[in-house]
Parts: structure tokens; sequence; C-alpha cells
């Protein structure tokens, strides 16, 4: 199993363009995230195909140095399925120590719910996800932590 499983929530944007609001929501975000991430632990990165969240993904990828982005129909605002996504974060094919899903807001707040349910049969709840927020699935010690971009 993973150690931390992150859902972040795009940036504030226009006409589905990241505005300067949401770019900053983004950054401040990823700068929390660097702080919480080791050099010696590996990262996938995944983004929803829409454009507000690629671009927040692109952000996150140049704080953390990351070098590839990878495209993911599965948590795109047009598919919801708990079920699915909770099959692929859990998949071995994923060889990373953290994923991080950037994608909108109902998964990143009802999907930590569902992880928390069904992998450790307790459900645990999260604070209203705003813009540029995002949550940690923390596998190791069974906890949601909401990390605010603001």
């Amino acid at each position: 199993m993973k150690k931390l499983i992150i859902l972040v929530r795009h940036g504030k944007h226009t006409d589905g363009f990241l505005n300067d609001v949401g770019i900053e929501q983004i950054r401040q975000t990823a700068k929390k995230l660097a702080a919480l991430i080791t050099e010696d632990q590996t990262i996938a990165l995944f983004a929803s195909p829409f454009q507000r969240t690629i671009m927040s993904a692109e952000i996150i990828a140049k704080v953390l140095g990351v070098k590839d982005i990878i495209p993911a129909e599965l948590i795109s605002d047009d598919n919801y399925d708990e079920d699915l996504i909770f099959e692929f974060v859990k998949s071995k094919e994923i060889e990373a120590d953290i994923i991080i899903l950037v994608t909108h807001g109902k998964h990143v707040y009802a999907f930590p719910q569902y992880f928390s349910c069904n992998e450790w049969g307790k459900t645990k709840k999260v604070d209203l996800i705003q813009t540029g927020d995002a949550v940690i699935i923390d596998c190791e010690n069974k906890e949601l932590m909401h990390l605010k971009s603001t």
C-alpha cells in the first residue's frame, strides 16, 4: 500500500483556465506538500484531462520536481466511480510511495471518506474542500488531513 494518497482540487478558474488566484492557491498547496515529502519518496502525479486540472498539476510538478504528469480520465469531472478509483490507487502497478491525483471537488471531498470506510472500516469525514485545497490520506497512520491552500 502507498504511504500517502493526495487528492488536490484544481485552483480557482475562469472559463476552464486557472486565473491568478487559482495559480497562487495551487502554488501554496504545492509548497505545503513539498514540506511533507522527503527526497527519497517517489511520486506518481495524475491529472484529470481538464485544462484547469492540467494547469494545476503542472504547477505541482514544477514545485515537487516531478517530471511526468499522467492523464487519468478516471478522475475527470465527468466520471465518478469510487470503486474504480479505489482499485486504481491500490494498484500494485503504480510504483510510487505517493500518489497525487489532481482532480475536482466531488472527488477530493467524497473519495477520502469512501477510502477510509473501505480500507480502514471507519468513515472519516473531511471539511468542505475549497479550490486549491488538498486531502492527504495517510495510509500508514490511517488518518485524513485537510490541507488548505490559504
